[in-house]
């Protein structure tokens, strides 16, 4: 069994527009997201055996995201997850129609999906008990050309990803 999800893996230069924002946070921001673990999630698939994990990627390799411009101008928090986030204030709509597709397909292989509302974003922090002061940031510009599958480790003192495959 392995944990595995679909999202969006920054190039060098988007990760270290987002270690920008996350280096400005307060002291007390909890646990700052490590540099090789910033993401933006498509689809959490959880855990799911080889056989799904196989089905899973040949139905991904047959799909392609339209290229586009994903603009992270809005910070936030949320109370319930203990999160500080950056994600967009507008959605391009080529992203929540690719990740349709992708739970589509992801569907089709027997993997159970999560079935709240999707709202991309890049998690900076986690543990954050209380509202920190947050500043407006100089908005990321990430361009889209692909996507990942991504697995993810529980390790001492967090997670760690690790991408095992992505979309030319």
């Amino acid at each position: 069994m392995a944990r595995l999800f679909f999202a969006l893996w920054p190039g060098p230069e988007t990760r270290d527009s987002l270690l920008k924002i996350r280096d400005t946070l307060p002291a007390d921001c909890g646990r700052l997201i490590s540099a090789n673990n910033l993401h933006i999630t498509l689809v959490f698939l959880g855990e799911v055996n080889a056989e799904k994990a196989e089905c899973v990627m040949d139905r991904a390799r047959q799909l392609s995201i339209k290229p586009v411009t994903l603009i992270l101008d809005n910070i936030g928090w949320w109370n319930k997850t203990q999160v500080v986030w950056l994600a967009p204030a507008h959605i391009p709509e080529e992203i929540p129609i690719f990740v349709a597709e992708l739970a589509a397909a992801s569907t089709r292989c027997s993997v159970r999906l999560d079935q709240r509302p999707y709202r991309p974003h890049v998690t900076l922090a986690r543990g954050v008990r209380r509202k920190p002061v947050l500043h407006s940031v100089i908005p990321v510009q990430w361009p889209v050309r692909g996507f990942s599958l991504i697995q993810s480790q529980t390790i001492p003192g967090g997670s760690s990803y690790k991408e095992i495959w992505s979309s030319p």
